[in-house]
């Protein structure tokens, strides 16, 4: 329904971030990047799920680029690292790096589905794939 794992947690984290921006208000664009990887296409599919999704609400665009290029992926590799720390241990000593990400800690929201919220994301799908079926998905992945 969704493809490979990775274009559905990143067509899940795009959408997510947009809907995060819709709770303060419609119309700020937004860009985002992806480093060049082998994951590409399978990013440019699942980010155009969510463009044609919100394209009455704010103009969103996504660029390709190294870490060189684009100095926020390392942030984003930082980030990555570590909310998997987090995740893996939430009651282990969290990095100094941690705290300079988010040092008011009002910035960072931590999503994670596991044991204790399972059904939750099940749920969530399920009403997903229902809609897209009401809508007239033909049940295939494009």
């Amino acid at each position: 329904m969704f493809g490979n794992p990775y274009t559905a947690c990143f067509q899940w984290t795009v959408q997510t971030l947009i809907n995060m921006l819709d709770e303060y208000g419609v119309g700020q664009r937004v860009a985002f990047f992806h480093e060049c990887n082998d994951y590409q296409e399978d990013a440019l599919k699942a980010f155009g799920y969510v463009r044609r999704g919100c394209e009455d609400r704010r103009a969103i665009s996504i660029s390709f680029g190294s870490k060189g290029d684009f100095v926020p992926l390392q942030a984003a590799d930082v980030l990555a690292y570590e909310g998997n720390h987090i995740i893996r241990d939430p009651d282990q000593t969290k990095h100094p790096s941690w705290g300079a990400l988010d040092p008011e800690k009002d910035s960072i929201r931590l999503l994670h589905y596991g044991e204790g919220n399972m059904k939750n994301l099940i749920s969530t799908l399920h009403a997903f794939r229902q809609k897209l079926f009401a809508s007239g998905w033909d049940g295939k992945v494009v």
